[in-house]
């Protein structure tokens, strides 16, 4: 089978459904012409072992029929050899190539030594070393030259195993255990050597176990992903041991499950692959494990973090005032953003983040949102502990542009306008043209500013009126009116959203009652303030205590929740704000109901040189039932005034005032 055929029947089987050929001859870097004679040869393939071919449909794209994705799959497999399919003419491939012969193959990676293996010149080679320094310096690494042994890469070993493993994934195969052999083989071979770390044998014995251990926890992408790091800790060499992870760190990482199981899973490929790895891979691995977020059966001892929650209803709230739009409007952004959240951040501590095709017409068509959204992610980066590429933002930019589109569309009934416009009518239909390529409306009538008052009398319903020439208030009655260019600024596109995004608001309030806010779910029993405690577990404990006294949770939820905070690393990632922090334990059998608890301590627990002064603990049956309070906690913890505040409280119904006067002004606003 061509390796143009493997490549797209992989794509296709990559896919759930349909994907556009503009789409795959994109990833598959072929024009459309070619993709069309590659699909009709993996046609030829299908019919040939008796399967259908590539189902095509106008509108939709192309797919492999359900019914036979397992045979396809099967014919994949067993069509795959040892063949590479990486071609060194191409400049990524070929960096791809001396990036990973510099870490796991060769000790002595001089420039004429990677130049005869990737068969170009020595200049080629130092031109393309050069633009490797830059990548990599991007990403805090160091690529240094010995006379010597030749080059090799220093660095944080986190970032460079994932910087390597994303770009294998991106140029070769490596979707079954055979495949991921026939790369390593074929990249050995490339550069002079044999590769005999282990056989596809070992590796499928690996996976299985990696199956068998994290069933319940971890969907199949984790598992691979994870089986993945374990082929690179087998096959360097000289690899850096950077992890850039303190004593402090270690100590918070050992506590935590998932070191245990990083222990055994370092045993494992150690007895699979024929390997002896250094223990401190534990630390790495256990790292690992817990970014990923865990899917159990129905729920049970899920870890959901509910502070990214609180950060995605605080990312609306900044973007709304950054743009001058109420985004809460909107009742389906937050689970959009929270959605997109969540990987995000695990991409962001693992240097996985996605790329976006359509970022440069984002960012052009919507300059002024784009940057308003990419003011507003500092505390995500914060929180990360990275940087929100381009790629990613512009990801969050479409979902608030498409908020805009869609506030204007669920109005009940398009708003009806009239366009006021003195100039003639190659104006009026300029201005009709931009008002409805942007918003959801009707143009009712375009008239003179004399003739307005006949027509608003006329028409059954006028929503607004939109002119661009002077127009008497008194004309337009009880009438809202906009005065805006007949080219139509920045300013009024702004202007006219803020208008339509607020009387939606209105009208969806109408709709939908809200769930309990915070207040609802914050009893006073759950409520204390107290002269101190030891350390960061006992605060935790504490507000445990308090859920557990009020029936929400069992006694073994505390420890639940005191073994969670520990599960990232420092006990600082569950900081929600300066002096603030949010313990929970995801959704567990020991939770009885939903609520929070709110324990304010006078003297500060200091952790990580971080001053933590009140904990909002958080135990739920169903994250659905408390995303109101979450919304109100974010908007609260937008607030200033909320947050100095709320440290200096002394009793339930002072907290009570404060978060009910914080949330009238927020509304006011």
């Amino acid at each position: 089978m061509k390796k143009r055929v493997q490549s797209i029947i992989r794509q296709l089987l990559s896919e759930p459904s349909w994907i556009s050929s503009k789409e795959l001859a994109r990833r598959l870097h072929l024009s459309r012409r070619a993709l069309m004679y590659a699909l009709d040869e993996a046609d030829a393939v299908l019919l040939a072992e008796g399967l259908s071919r590539v189902e095509r449909l106008s509108g939709r794209g192309v797919r492999i029929a359900e019914p036979e994705r397992a045979r396809v799959a099967a014919l994949l497999e067993r069509g795959a050899d040892d063949e590479l399919a990486l071609d060194l003419t191409d400049v990524g491939s070929r960096r791809l190539f001396l990036a990973f012969t510099i870490l796991c193959v060769d000790a002595r990676s001089t420039v004429e030594r990677l130049a005869e293996r990737a068969q170009v010149s020595p200049r080629t080679v130092s031109g393309d070393m050069g633009a490797i320094r830059r990548m990599l310096a991007d990403q805090d690494l160091e690529l240094v030259f010995d006379k010597q042994r030749g080059y090799r890469i220093v660095g944080n070993v986190f970032i460079l195993r994932n910087q390597l493993l994303a770009d294998l994934r991106e140029r070769c195969s490596m979707n079954t255990c055979r495949e991921v052999v026939s790369t390593l083989r074929g990249l050995f071979a490339l550069a002079g050597r044999t590769f005999e770390a282990f056989d596809v044998a070992s590796l499928a014995e690996l996976s299985r176990t990696l199956d068998e251990v994290l069933p319940n926890h971890y969907e199949r992408s984790v598992r691979w992903t994870i089986l993945l790091q374990l082929v690179l800790l087998a096959v360097e060499l000289d690899a850096p041991r950077d992890y850039g992870l303190n004593e402090a760190d270690r100590a918070y990482v050992e506590k935590g499950a998932s070191f245990e199981l990083a222990r055994f899973l370092r045993s494992s490929a150690e007895r699979y692959l024929g390997v002896a790895l250094s223990p401190d891979e534990d630390y790495y691995l256990a790292t690992l494990l817990q970014s990923f977020p865990t899917v159990s059966a129905g729920g049970e001892g899920q870890i959901y973090p509910f502070e990214l929650e609180v950060m995605a209803q605080r990312l609306i709230v900044a973007v709304s005032e950054g743009y001058d739009f109420d985004f809460q409007a909107d009742k389906e952004l937050f689970a959009i953003v929270v959605g997109h959240m969540i990987p995000l951040v695990y991409r962001l501590r693992f240097n996985a983040q996605i790329s976006n095709p359509l970022v440069e017409g984002i960012v052009t068509k919507y300059e002024r949102l784009h940057a308003a959204v990419r003011e507003s992610l500092g505390e995500l980066e914060g929180y990360a502990g990275a940087r929100v590429s381009d790629d990613e933002c512009a990801f969050f930019t479409l979902y608030f542009a498409s908020s805009i589109e869609k506030l204007a569309n669920a109005r009940q009934g398009r708003a009806r306008v009239v366009v006021v416009c003195n100039a003639g009518n190659a104006v009026s239909r300029l201005l009709q043209y931009k008002l409805l390529n942007a918003f959801s409306l009707d143009v009712v009538a375009t008239t003179s500013a004399d003739d307005l008052p006949r027509i608003l009398a006329e028409e059954p319903r006028v929503d607004l009126v939109v002119s661009v020439v002077d127009v008497d208030p008194a004309a337009c009655g009880s009438v809202p009116m906009l005065r805006v260019s007949a080219l139509v600024t920045d300013d009024d596109y702004k202007r006219l959203s803020r208008y339509l995004g607020r009387r939606v608001f209105a009208l969806a309030d109408e709709r939908e009652a809200p769930d309990d806010g915070l207040l609802d779910l914050l009893a006073p029993a759950c409520f204390e303030v107290r002269e101190g405690v030891d350390d960061m577990d006992a605060l935790i404990e504490r507000a445990g205590e308090l859920l557990f006294g009020a029936g929400l949770c069992d006694e073994e939820y505390p420890r639940q929740m005191i073994s969670a905070a520990h599960c990232f690393g420092p006990l600082t990632t569950i900081l929600i704000a300066p002096g603030i922090i949010m313990p929970h334990a995801g959704i567990s059998e020991h939770v009885l109901g939903t609520g929070f608890s709110f324990v304010r301590v006078r003297r500060p627990v200091t952790v990580n040189g971080k001053e933590v002064t009140c904990a909002l603990a958080l135990c739920t049956t169903d994250k659905k039932l408390n995303q109101h309070a979450i919304q109100q906690l974010g908007i609260l913890l937008s607030h200033s005034d909320f947050t100095n505040r709320v440290k200096r409280v002394g009793s339930y119904e002072e907290f009570a005032r404060l978060v009910t006067d914080c949330l009238s002004e927020a509304e006011r606003k």
